[in-house]
């Protein structure tokens, strides 16, 4: 573990303790670019796992594809200046590594990644 990262994963453990007093089922996830100071392995042995922003979304569209396409159509129809097309999005998560969820929503849409 880094320790400029530190107080990433207390927040993350945290988050985890108070879910497991709770009796929550909650998973908690440090959603980072930066997975190689983040002690990927020792944080997933204590049940926080650490993922790549890609991952993050293509995790959440696997288990809930109908909120991900709302989120991602709002986002489409609220960027105004400048305005993005489906297209636009769909390139934006190939380049931040959600290729599963682009090509997902490119088949759905009907729409090409550029």
């Amino acid at each position: 573990m880094h320790a400029g990262d530190i107080h990433v994963a207390s927040a993350a453990l945290v988050l985890h303790i108070l879910a497991q007093q709770e009796g929550a089922a909650d998973k908690v996830f440090i959603v980072s670019n930066n997975l190689k100071h983040l002690a990927v392995k020792k944080m997933a042995a204590i049940g926080i796992d650490v993922i790549s922003p890609g991952d993050f979304v293509d995790k959440l569209n696997a288990v809930a594809p109908a909120r991900v396409e709302t989120a991602l159509l709002k986002t489409i129809n609220d960027l105004t200046a400048p305005p993005y097309t489906q297209a636009d999005m769909l390139s934006l998560l190939m380049t931040h590594g959600a290729n599963k969820t682009a090509k997902f929503y490119s088949s759905r849409w009907h729409v090409e990644i550029y």
